[in-house]
């Protein structure tokens, strides 16, 4: 179901969550930041994944990352 929370642990501590954005897709491993809460970081996940399952900076990267390769720069 999409917008569904699991909890992501190491052991007995909560380090994160798995949140499932679509059905019929992985759900993406999110989990706080410096500063941040576990909250916040499923509604920034959220809001940056509105048009995609991949948060628009790891396109970027990925697709930058590509380039590269395909230049001989890796």
């Amino acid at each position: 179901m999409p917008g569904a929370v699991a909890p992501l642990r190491i052991g007995d501590e909560i380090v994160g969550c798995w949140l499932r954005l679509r059905r019929h897709v992985r759900p993406l491993a999110i989990h706080p930041g410096w500063r941040t809460d576990l909250d916040t970081a499923v509604a920034v996940a959220t809001a940056a994944t509105l048009d995609a399952v991949t948060p628009e900076p790891l396109r970027q990267a990925r697709r930058v990352a590509r380039e590269a390769r395909a230049q001989g720069l890796s």
